[in-house]
């Protein structure tokens, strides 16, 4: 009996080194495999980019060129008060220089964001072919304003004029945020 006790003591020892020492040891190189593969895959990303570096600086540079170019199509004045009053000084003397008479300006609620977006209503009155004329100018501004609304009443149009024009128009300017300027 003793054989076999002696045996069967053998046979735990050998088990029990397996389950405490052999199979924790398989774990841990499994994992340290599995921690190597995905370290692995980090640096075939790495070096990917790293092979792709010039093609990114050009990127980079092109990107920036355009962005630079986009920003002077916006205003860029950190003071919206000063923003506003330099707009509508402007766009003031564009009706006057094609003979509109301003009868109404009003600021409406703005949209607020990394590109502010001022909002301008204005009342006027004059002849259609001058207001067809300042839609023109308006679109060759160096700093974009858009024309989001206009609704014009037409009187006294014939077959030689075009009449003349009571309306109102929304303008939409846009400033570069100062929160974008820090970043």
């Amino acid at each position: 009996m003793q054989s076999k006790q002696r045996s069967m003591l053998i046979l735990l020892t050998f088990l029990l080194v397996i389950k405490f020492v052999i199979i924790p040891i398989l774990d841990w190189q499994q994992e340290q495999i599995t921690k190597i593969q995905v370290m692995s895959k980090r640096l075939t990303k790495v070096e990917q980019v790293l092979e792709r570096l010039p093609t990114i600086k050009v990127a980079l540079k092109s990107v920036q060129e355009e962005n630079s170019l986009l920003q002077e199509k916006y205003y860029n004045n950190t003071s919206i008060n000063t923003f506003k009053l330099q707009l509508q000084q402007q766009i003031e003397r564009l009706f006057e220089q094609h003979n509109l008479t301003v009868k109404n300006f009003n600021w409406v609620l703005g949209v607020k964001g990394k590109l502010d977006q001022e909002r301008a209503n204005i009342s006027f009155r004059g002849k259609t072919k001058d207001f067809a004329l300042l839609q023109i100018a308006i679109a060759r501004l160096p700093k974009l304003i858009n024309t989001a609304q206009w609704t014009l009443h037409i009187k006294k149009m014939n077959d030689e004029s075009l009449g003349e024009a009571n309306g109102t128009l929304i303008l939409i300017a846009y400033n570069i945020s100062s929160k974008v300027k820090e970043l």
